[in-house]
């Protein structure tokens, strides 16, 4: 009777170690589905810039914006952060805030410039890549409560605004050329090395008591 006792009870114990395994395999999973969702609307945001929806795009790339902030919070909050999902979440801003702002201004507003337009586009994404690199290196010394440089995602949100500003393609020859500065300015503020408030300690409660 002990014998069969025991091992039901390591049975039992089986079981729950194996769904406590499971639930927290859907913990750490979570955060990596937001940005999934993130990675699925800046690749929907391309193919619209590509075909000449600008407006669509820009809201898909803010979207995609609104996504990473909850994938990121979700993450501390569940304390589920992880070094794939670091990694996981800098790929999908790339494509998100450094791909898809890039051929978005590029075919709204760059592209009656021929060379000119799309290697300005290409500096923004490469200045948002080196961004991303760069506060990958420093994530776990520098002050969590600054940023050093704009942010990929703030630089892109820069790009999407002035898009809907007014989404019909640019076609004035002086207006073209403000479009070429001011997305050269947003790339040097990118890897610049201005320090920007992350908002990461922000705390409602801390504020607002109950």
């Amino acid at each position: 009777i002990t014998i069969l006792a025991e091992r039901r009870i390591r049975r039992t114990r089986a079981r729950l170690h194996g769904a406590r395994e499971s639930f927290l395999r859907g913990i750490y999973a979570l955060p990596s589905l937001f940005t999934v969702l993130n990675l699925f609307f800046g690749f929907w945001a391309i193919i619209d810039a590509v075909n000449g929806r600008f407006e669509r795009a820009a809201w898909l790339i803010i979207l995609a914006g609104v996504l990473d902030g909850l994938d990121g919070r979700l993450a501390r909050m569940m304390h589920a952060t992880s070094d794939f999902g670091r990694e996981y979440d800098s790929l999908a801003d790339v494509v998100s805030f450094g791909v898809a702002p890039a051929i978005l201004i590029y075919q709204w507003g760059l592209q009656e410039t021929g060379r000119w337009g799309w290697t300005v586009a290409f500096l923004f994404l490469v200045a948002g890549s080196i961004r991303l690199a760069r506060f990958n290196v420093r994530a776990q010394l520098a002050d969590r409560r600054y940023f050093t440089g704009l942010a990929i995602p703030g630089g892109a949100g820069a790009l999407t605004l002035m898009v809907l500003n007014d989404p019909e393609p640019v076609a004035h020859p002086h207006a073209i050329v403000a479009v070429w500065i001011f997305v050269l300015a947003i790339a040097v503020l990118m890897v610049s090395s201005i320090r920007y408030r992350s908002f990461k300690d922000f705390n409602l409660r801390r504020r607002w008591p109950a």
